[in-house]
């Protein structure tokens, strides 16, 4: 047996059931299978399982392989995809469990407490979600409104405004848990709908009528104060609200903007010409930088010349988000910029305002090749975002197929 080849073997067990073929067929092979399971699972008895579904594959399917068939490689891609199977079934037994658990445990503690761990961190939580979000669970869950009534008063699909609930939901969820608060997203929609408004004193409701009445003749200096506070902020809302719309209208059709930075009472100007990705805009916040611009546009050229007289720049960041080059990169699938820029000792492993890494944002949108090369420079993969999510755990949530896929290439699975 030692000296017959693989596919000897595998033909002598398939025709006449030789168990002492199949034990060598193992013997050789075992060292292989376990060690590319072992990597996928990150632990030994979920490898040893793997290991035993890879064999008991080849012995149900050795009748049907070619003569030709390489059997060494055939056993790695049948690892690599039992492994994939497992680890997708058993992270949704996992989650299953886990929502499981969390019900029972939540179901059997008395609601006012749950209630009450909830709601000192609830408006916090609801202002870190943007305001079309916020809104949308106001009207959900506050007003007790259905989806397809919250879908009609924004305008939008009543599909678009579920699927908008849920990730909210599970923000929120991320956020309750960052505080100590375990809670499940249905377990969450339940207490705020029960308990997120209740009835205001009935001598409130005739002082404020009174007093709004008289247009605050009546009113405290605090209450003036707070109120002049109230409209300063929305006006300055509405005012960055106006000037984006402007900026994007007058870039639609024109194809050139007057970018506006404000610094206190001061502005400075600049026109920009940007090109569209898949018919999105660039970040208002970062246009004013000619390489984020060239990264944006793909101008490898560009980005080069930029960096070579302005090397301080290549781990600048700007916008809302706090994005850096790198970021910039991955998230328009620039692979042989970002390459470049890792290359002149970018900060692979930068956070964004929302604790994104770069490989976070490859994968949030998709971009194989941005993934492959953040991951043959090593990027940290067990970095967590504001939600508490590594890359992997982003990809699951998020059904990111094409960066599922890429990580497990890598033996990234957690």
């Amino acid at each position: 047996m030692a000296d017959a080849n693989d596919m000897e073997l595998a033909r002598e067990f398939a025709q006449n059931h030789s168990e002492a073929a199949f034990t060598e067929l193992v013997q050789r092979h075992i060292d292989l299978v376990y060690s590319v399971a072992r990597r996928f699972t990150g632990n030994d008895g979920d490898a040893q399982d793997v290991t035993q579904a890879v064999f008991i594959t080849l012995a149900r399917k050795a009748a049907t392989l070619s003569e030709k068939t390489l059997l060494a490689g055939w056993l790695y891609e049948t690892t690599r995809f039992t492994a994939s199977r497992w680890m997708r079934s058993n992270l949704r037994r996992q989650q299953r469990e886990q929502e499981a658990y969390m019900r029972s445990t939540l179901n059997d503690a008395d609601p006012d407490k749950l209630w009450s761990q909830l709601e000192p961190h609830l408006e916090l939580a609801m202002s870190k979600l943007v305001e079309r979000d916020r809104l949308l669970l106001m009207l959900r869950f506050y007003q007790n409104k259905t989806g397809a009534e919250a879908a009609q008063l924004l305008g939008i699909r009543e599909n678009t405004a579920q699927k908008r609930i849920a990730r909210a939901l599970e923000r929120l969820r991320a956020i309750f848990a960052e505080q100590g608060v375990a809670s499940t997203q249905s377990t969450i929609a339940e207490a705020i709908s029960v308990n997120a408004l209740r009835p205001a004193p009935a001598a409130l409701i005739k002082t404020t009528t009174a007093v709004a009445l008289a247009k605050a003749a009546t009113t405290s200096t605090s209450t003036l104060t707070l109120i002049k506070g109230a409209l300063k902020l929305m006006a300055l809302a509405k005012t960055k609200t106006i000037i984006a719309t402007a900026a994007i209208a007058l870039l639609a059709t024109t194809g050139t903007v007057a970018v506006i930075k404000i610094h206190g009472q001061h502005a400075t100007r600049r026109s920009l010409s940007p090109s569209t990705v898949n018919g999105t805009y660039p970040d208002p916040g970062w246009t004013n930088s000619p390489l984020f611009m060239a990264i944006y546009n793909g101008d490898a050229a560009k980005t080069s010349a930029l960096l070579e007289a302005h090397p301080e720049m290549l781990n600048e960041s700007a916008g809302d988000a706090g994005a850096t080059p790198v970021h910039i990169a991955a998230c328009y699938g620039r692979g042989t910029i970002l390459a470049d820029l890792l290359r002149r000792g970018a900060d692979i492993n930068a956070r964004t305002a929302h604790g994104h890494t770069a490989l976070h944002d490859a994968i949030d949108h998709s971009h194989a090749n941005c993934i492959v090369v953040l991951l043959e420079h090593n990027a940290d993969t067990t970095l967590r975002d504001d939600t508490g999510r590594t890359p992997y755990q982003l990809a699951v949530d998020g059904r990111h197929v094409t960066g599922l896929q890429t990580l497990q290439k890598y033996g990234i699975a957690k």
